[in-house]
């Protein structure tokens, strides 16, 4: 029995792994080199929306921050 487990191990096994040089390596694991860059133009940014607020809402808000700014002065 242990010669069959044996004979199929044998028939299983791999073949060794190949032995790269660095060139060889480097380029596996990093592809190859490119000398040329392209530089592509940046999108324009998106158009900003602002959120629709009611009137008496922005005014609270615009006085609460000039009574937060006169309370900084004081």
């Amino acid at each position: 029995m242990a010669f069959f487990a044996r004979w199929f191990g044998w028939l299983r096994r791999r073949p060794p792994p190949p032995v790269y040089d660095e060139a060889d390596a480097y380029a596996r694991c990093h592809g190859e080199r490119v000398t040329e860059l392209i530089v592509m133009p940046k999108p324009p940014p998106a158009a900003r929306t602002l959120p629709h607020l009611a009137g008496d809402y922005l005014q609270r808000c615009f006085e609460e921050r000039l009574e937060r700014r006169r309370a900084a002065h004081q």
